[in-house]
């Protein structure tokens, strides 16, 4: 972990970033070789980065991997690193996180994936909590994918990441007899995971690191494609 300890109660909203170590994107695979995959991980989790900056929660943010270069280039932004030994999967990355900050009021865990999230999805979830809920999730478009989980101190829930998370963690919630609101939002919903993300990301012209890779990366593999004679 970075040199910022967490010690003592905090009122305050921690962000919790798992980001994966090797072998980023694998999907993309059909359009992106895997140095262009690791870029186009580096953009979106930059942009992530920039909004939370903006939404003054940067200092609150840990990022959790197993990549060095990932946790040294976060810091660069003011957010803390949580180190893992080897990539376990997301819901061991995330359990780790939400143990490091046990102390804060409010856990949100967001992925680096969302290139379209915006402060205002930053500040739902907190708010949601304020007025009780226990358990605040968002959901990915398909709903079968957790894109924002809060909990509040004290509260522990099964994680079930890359595993129909987000209905098993409704279940899961509703079975503990927790409070729960369900947050969502274009920003939340959206991810790139497949080729498909892609070519629909583009629609939004969302300005920022992502936008402008992967204009220049698709650009280029267009050029460089045979011409049908």
């Amino acid at each position: 972990m970075s040199a910022r300890q967490l010690t003592g109660p905090n009122q305050s909203t921690a962000v919790i970033i798992p980001v994966k170590g090797e072998n980023p994107k694998g999907r993309l695979s059909p359009l992106l070789d895997p140095a262009q995959r690791r870029q186009l991980q580096v953009a979106m989790l930059e942009d992530a980065l920039q909004t939370l900056i903006k939404a003054r929660m940067i200092r609150q943010t840990f990022v959790v991997s197993s990549d060095a270069q990932i946790l040294e280039f976060v810091n660069r932004f003011g957010a803390s690193s949580i180190s893992e030994k080897e990539d376990s999967g997301v819901s061991a990355a995330v359990l780790r996180g939400l143990e490091a900050t046990a102390s804060y009021a409010r856990r949100l865990v967001i992925p680096a994936d969302l290139p379209l999230l915006a402060v205002e999805d930053l500040k739902a979830a907190p708010m949601l909590a304020r007025e009780g809920a226990q358990v605040v999730l968002s959901p990915a478009e398909s709903f079968d994918g957790t894109n924002m989980l809060l909990l509040t101190r004290g509260v522990e829930l099964p994680l079930h990441y890359d595993d129909d998370s987000f209905r098993k963690h409704f279940a899961g919630a509703v079975a503990l007899g927790l409070r729960v609101a369900v947050y969502y939002s274009k920003g939340v919903g959206f991810d790139i995971d497949r080729p498909r993300d892609l070519h629909r990301f583009f629609k939004f012209q969302k300005r920022g690191n992502t936008l402008t890779f992967l204009g220049r990366t698709l650009r280029s593999a267009q050029r460089a494609r045979p011409r049908a004679r």
